[in-house]
């Protein structure tokens, strides 16, 4: 994780908060940086060896490009619920 700023809080915002972001996670499992890689190069290849086995792994789609900022805030969501429930 990477401290771009600290900025003061805005009135009537709950804080933590996923701000921003780019892309989505790799799936679970898929391996290292090489095995992110080779899984993207076998769902964009429909002759590619491991094609439908990957896609079957995911669901039948992924789309790196994709992300949901409810989805990544979820957790971040759950913790402000934590730390409510211990005050």
């Amino acid at each position: 994780m990477i401290v771009e700023r600290i900025a003061l809080p805005e009135t009537g915002v709950k804080y933590p908060q996923c701000t921003a972001c780019a892309r989505a996670c790799p799936p679970e499992d898929v391996g290292s940086t090489c095995g992110y890689t080779d899984f993207l190069k076998a769902i964009r290849n429909l002759k590619h060896g491991e094609h439908d086995s990957f896609l079957g792994w995911v669901s039948g789609k992924f789309d790196p490009e994709a992300f949901d900022v409810g989805e990544a805030d979820a957790p971040v969501k759950d913790f402000r619920s934590m730390q409510a429930e211990m005050m």
